[in-house]
């Protein structure tokens, strides 16, 4: 995964080392930071903020691969959807799906 800054036309860093495949990815702002979300192959979402490398943590609950990650401005919630037939709405702070 890489992290562009597309103002300066300049990489900003480059994240290496992954066990399993990439499959939805999300860039997301709230009062800590940026924060990165992804998924992959353990059907799980993690999340990090970008700035600081910094493991937030890791939302678990579908059944199959996760395919669209979203989260708004400023917010704690988490939209997940997954090739099980689910869309998962989570609240990052509790780590636990409110819908």
């Amino acid at each position: 995964l890489r992290v562009w800054d597309v103002h300066q036309m300049q990489l900003r860093k480059m994240y290496e080392g992954r066990d399993s495949s990439l499959h939805a990815f999300c860039a997301s702002h709230n009062p800590g930071g940026l924060s990165r979300l992804y998924s992959s192959d353990d059907f799980g979402i993690k999340t990090w903020l970008l700035e600081s490398d910094g493991f937030q943590c890791q939302l678990e609950g579908h059944s199959s691969k996760i395919t669209t990650v979203a989260s708004p401005k400023n917010s704690q919630v988490v939209y997940t959807g997954s090739e099980d037939e689910t869309i998962r709405i989570w609240n990052k702070d509790e780590r636990k799906t409110t819908r």
